[in-house]
């Protein structure tokens, strides 16, 4: 599994910074260059550009499989990914409307609003498998049986320590090989116990 960092400027961390060679059709250029603006959301112009670089390389070496993010909030980065990918299965994980369940307090999902963004920009919810739970209680074996192995994954959910290292076992279980885990806030001052539980799980 290799890491990507988003750093906590929104910028992302890579081995590899691929221009703008990602934007493979019109309604991915235009997220990019206006609806990425218009989703509420914490992520770059870089960031994204980057990321949906990644999914062209990943196509380039064929490296197949589903992508999910665990915290979509109203849909910012999951938008970019089904853009990049539009016939890749995926999920999104989060506890929307469940606040109680948002223990650090780390972004406030909306269904309803992600499900419409999803919609407005991508022109169908139709394959993607939401999943309004804590990642703490999801298995692997559920997301394999939703979407099968995973070549990217986000992981913006819970930040504590906690739910960082879940989330990375999560991932781990079921990307593939040569998948990629996105991981959210790594050096963001205001949320230390991501990076607390990013080094648990390199330990």
């Amino acid at each position: 599994m290799e890491a990507v960092d988003k750093r906590a400027d929104g910028r992302v961390d890579s081995a590899r910074s691929l221009g703008s060679s990602g934007s493979s059709t019109d309604s991915l250029r235009a997220y990019l260059q206006v609806g990425w603006n218009s989703v509420h959301g914490w992520l770059d112009r870089y960031s994204a550009t980057v990321i949906a670089d990644l999914t062209q390389v990943q196509r380039e070496h064929r490296i197949v499989g589903a992508f999910g993010e665990i915290g979509v909030h109203h849909g910012k980065l999951f938008i970019l990914m089904r853009l990049a990918a539009p016939e890749d299965r995926c999920f999104a994980i989060d506890v929307f409307d469940d606040q109680h369940l948002n223990v650090d307090h780390s972004g406030a999902g909306d269904r309803v609003k992600f499900l419409s963004n999803v919609a407005y920009w991508s022109g169908s919810v139709d394959g993607v498998a939401v999943i309004q739970q804590s990642s703490l209680d999801i298995s692997a074996d559920r997301l394999l049986g939703e979407v099968g192995r995973c070549r990217m994954i986000s992981i913006d959910g819970g930040h504590t320590e906690q739910c960082t290292l879940n989330d990375l076992r999560l991932g781990e279980a079921v990307l593939q090989e040569r998948g990629v885990a996105i991981v959210d806030d790594c050096f963001n001052e205001e949320w230390p116990d991501v990076a607390t539980g990013v080094s648990r799980y390199c330990l």
